[in-house]
């Protein structure tokens, strides 16, 4: 069986904490005993004596890690504008997006930038909100900015706890919430002609028959092409 791979780009304005995200996602699947530092220069993308020393990322970096069976080579783009050349170069490569926004901060000029040019290349995106420990953190907010100046198409996937506190964590939405899945495929359907009508049957087998009894066939609020589709451009969401 070949084996399989996708190449997933972390971009974000500069600052976003988009190098330190990847640190993160090496240490969570084991690829770095501990997360390196931007400001120390110990991080594994930013390997470059100008990165070290002035704590941004100038090149384009590659690393992989394992998730099950499937290889995930994760391009650590530059957040700077001077280097935008070098984030288009990598876009025609990838498969998906990570788009890092600030708590604080939220939408910037640059992210707007990149956010178009992923939506010109049709490419898959997430939005991650970062940063929300810090004082001033509010995503209510940011999203809203995300809702205005990127996208209407955003699918929350879970609720920020503590916000502004080191204690800040983030509760995800259980993927079998039948609340969270019919959001789920609503939001995909928007871009899928496929997913609108399977998700219009499953509500038409749900329906009362004529004996007044409802059909025994469920009716998920979700299904198996909603996280297959291609969306045009895709539905971003915020974790």
């Amino acid at each position: 069986m070949p084996a399989r791979s996708l190449n997933l780009g972390i971009l974000a304005h500069v600052d976003a904490g988009k190098t330190t995200l990847t640190e993160r996602l090496l240490h969570l699947a084991g690829v770095i005993d501990q997360p390196g530092s931007v400001d120390s220069g110990t991080t594994r993308t930013d390997s470059l004596a100008v990165e070290r020393r002035r704590g941004i990322t100038v090149k384009a970096a590659v690393v992989a890690l394992q998730v099950d069976d499937i290889t995930v080579n994760v391009v650590d783009t530059p957040g700077h504008p001077d280097f935008i050349a070098e984030v288009e170069r990598a876009l025609g490569v990838l498969d998906g997006a990570v788009l890092v926004l600030s708590a604080v901060e939220g939408v910037q000029p640059q992210t707007r930038i990149l956010m178009r040019a992923l939506q010109r290349q049709r490419i898959p995106t997430l939005l991650f909100v970062n940063k929300i420990d810090r004082a001033g953190a509010d995503v209510a907010r940011v999203l809203e900015q995300v809702r205005s100046r990127l996208t209407p198409d955003v699918l929350v996937t879970g609720t920020p706890v503590g916000l502004g506190s080191a204690a800040a964590s983030f509760a995800g939405f259980a993927r079998e919430d039948p609340a969270f899945q019919e959001r789920e495929t609503l939001a995909l359907a928007e871009h899928d002609d496929g997913v609108l009508a399977a998700y219009a049957r499953a509500a038409s087998a749900a329906q009362p028959t004529s004996s007044g009894s409802r059909s025994r066939r469920p009716a998920p609020a979700c299904c198996t092409r909603c996280t297959r589709a291609r969306p045009r451009p895709a539905p971003a969401s915020r974790s």
